[in-house]
């Protein structure tokens, strides 16, 4: 089976890790995997495993953008040159374009939907069109019903997963981790991935960490990832004169080391898709606090693999990280709890097979 994925770039973030994932995991089952984007930070990973990569001028938020019409020309002469059985795309714009070549060419096309989006005008004019579009998420799913109408017959959920292996092999020790960047041995450290955007909630986590710092000792915040709030952010930093006590790591390849080094991860957006970084922090085992928004309650199967709070709930969250400070047992039972979840439900080979299933039932009904 041929399959090009498409998607807007390869910079670090969720969507784009998704991608290399998938993509390396289908190749491994014997699958022929042709990725198409505008290139980024990722691309290097696909080329160590031997998968190829077309670049395009895709990375754009608009359908009516001219790299957009570029990029249809170079994969229509791609796709005239190379038999290709699917066309799986990742965002609006490469659905748009992928359902286009789709009609063109006669090639089976599907989409992921990795957002949940809000009621626009635009997006009912020129909704996700493919034979089968995957949601990330039943919020996902929610969304695309509610406002964009497409019927539900035409979605399926596949959740996100990660390389559990990948997380579970990291061979560093908190000590040795702490020690090479250079952080308190002694310190109780809390820890939030995410890109730093007001939707994510970081603020709220600052709040909270001031006053838990009146009654935990040397308690430190690291922030890993970069954002447009990430200035006032640290504006706010200097202001409390927090300096060295919340640290701004900016974005990172490798989050493992970042992982290990914390006590628990803390992640308090107000919405959020699916939050494949709840994932992650499982597989690593790390004590997990996450705000009660979309599936994360599914995910964490309604708190029993994490402590829940109400998004903006400043109290709530300043109670969980107290509560893991305080009891070891309840932190070491939501680890256990917590990896358990992720490899039985949230594996990268339960995604790979998930779509392989989908593909072939595609291919058949073509």
């Amino acid at each position: 089976m041929r399959i090009l994925i498409l998607t807007k770039h390869l910079h670090l973030g969720g969507i784009s890790r998704y991608v290399v994932n998938l993509a390396k995991g289908l190749k491994g089952k014997n699958c022929d995997i042709v990725v198409a984007s505008s290139g980024g930070t990722l691309t290097t990973e696909l080329l160590r495993h031997n998968i190829s990569h077309i670049t395009v001028p895709i990375n754009t938020k608009s359908i009516f953008s001219p790299g957009v019409a570029r990029s249809i020309l170079i994969l229509m002469r791609y796709l005239k040159k190379h038999k290709i059985d699917i066309i799986h795309s990742h965002t609006r714009v490469t659905s748009f374009i992928g359902n286009l070549l789709s009609g063109l060419l006669k090639t089976s096309h599907i989409t992921t939907v990795h957002g949940i989006y809000k009621k626009k005008l635009l997006r009912k004019i020129f909704p996700f069109l493919s034979e089968q579009i995957i949601a990330v998420s039943f919020e996902t799913k929610r969304r695309l019903q509610k406002w964009e109408g497409i019927p539900e017959s035409r979605i399926k959920v596949v959740p996100n997963a990660v390389d559990v292996d990948y997380f579970l092999t990291y061979p560093y020790t908190k000590y040795e981790v702490r020690e090479k960047l250079n952080l308190n041995q002694d310190a109780f450290i809390l820890g939030n991935i995410s890109r730093i955007e007001k939707i994510k909630g970081q603020e709220i986590l600052l709040q909270a960490f001031m006053e838990l710092g009146k009654v935990i000792r040397n308690l430190k915040l690291i922030f890993v990832g970069e954002g447009k709030n990430k200035p006032q952010l640290q504006t706010l930093v200097e202001k409390m004169g927090m300096r060295g006590d919340i640290l701004f790591l900016g974005e990172q390849t490798d989050v493992r080391p970042f992982f290990r080094a914390m006590d628990v991860f803390c992640f308090t957006p107000y919405e959020e898709p699916f939050g494949i970084v709840i994932l992650e922090a499982m597989a690593m085992g790390v004590p997990l606090v996450a705000t009660r928004v979309s599936d994360i309650p599914i995910i964490t199967e309604n708190g029993n693999c994490a402590l829940l709070i109400s998004p903006g709930n400043i109290e709530q969250l300043k109670t969980a990280v107290l509560e893991l400070y305080q009891n070891p047992h309840k932190k070491e039972a939501l680890i256990l709890k917590g990896l358990r979840r992720v490899k039985e439900v949230y594996s990268l080979p339960r995604l790979i097979e998930d779509m392989l299933e989908i593909y072939q039932r595609v291919l058949k009904n073509a």
